[in-house]
C-alpha cells in the first residue's frame, strides 16, 4: 500500500511540475489520498504507524510545493508593488521639478538648497506651494511651506 501511495504522490508531483494540474488539484489529490488512508486505518484499526507514514510522505510532497507558490506569489506581488511605488515616486518627483520650474519663471533662480528640499517634500506640501505661489513675493517665503 505504501509503494502504491508513493508511486500516486510521485505521479502527482510530475504532473504538476510539468504544469498540467494546478497548486488547487495537487491539494485536491493529496487530501483525498490521505482519506482513503485514513478510511482503511478506521477499517483495519491495525496500522496506526502507517497513517503517519503516509501523512509524511504526503507532506514531504505537498509542503515544498505551497511553500515554492507562496514565495512565487510574493515575488509578483513585490514587482507589482515596487511598480507602483516607483510611479508614485516620479508623480511626485514630476511634481516637485514643475514647482522648481514655476519657482525659477517667478524668481529667475532658485537657490539649491532649496531644489534640494522641493524634491524631498510630500505631494501635499509641494501643491500647497504651487497653490500659493501667487502669494509668495519673494524666494525665501517659500522656506515657511519647508
Amino acid at each position: 500500500m505504501l509503494e502504491l501511495i508513493e508511486k500516486t504522490l510521485k505521479a502527482i508531483d510530475k504532473a504538476y511540475n510539468d504544469g498540467r494540474i494546478e497548486i488547487e488539484d495537487y491539494d485536491e489529490m493529496t487530501t483525498v489520498i490521505e482519506n482513503i488512508n485514513a478510511y482503511f486505518i478506521n477499517m483495519y484499526g491495525k496500522y496506526n504507524e502507517f497513517e503517519l507514514e503516509v501523512q509524511e510522505m504526503v507532506k514531504s510532497f505537498y509542503d515544498p510545493r505551497i511553500e515554492a507558490k507562496g514565495v512565487e506569489k510574493g515575488k509578483k506581488e513585490g514587482k507589482i508593488e515596487g511598480k507602483i511605488e516607483g510611479k508614485i515616486e516620479g508623480k511626485i518627483e514630476g511634481k516637485a521639478e514643475m514647482l522648481v520650474k514655476l519657482l525659477a519663471k517667478k524668481f529667475n533662480k532658485v537657490p539649491d538648497d532649496y531644489k534640494k528640499i522641493l524634491m524631498k517634500l510630500p505631494e501635499e506640501r509641494l501643491e500647497t506651494i504651487a497653490i500659493e505661489i501667487f502669494n509668495i513675493n519673494d524666494i525665501k517665503e517659500i522656506e515657511k511651506y519647508f
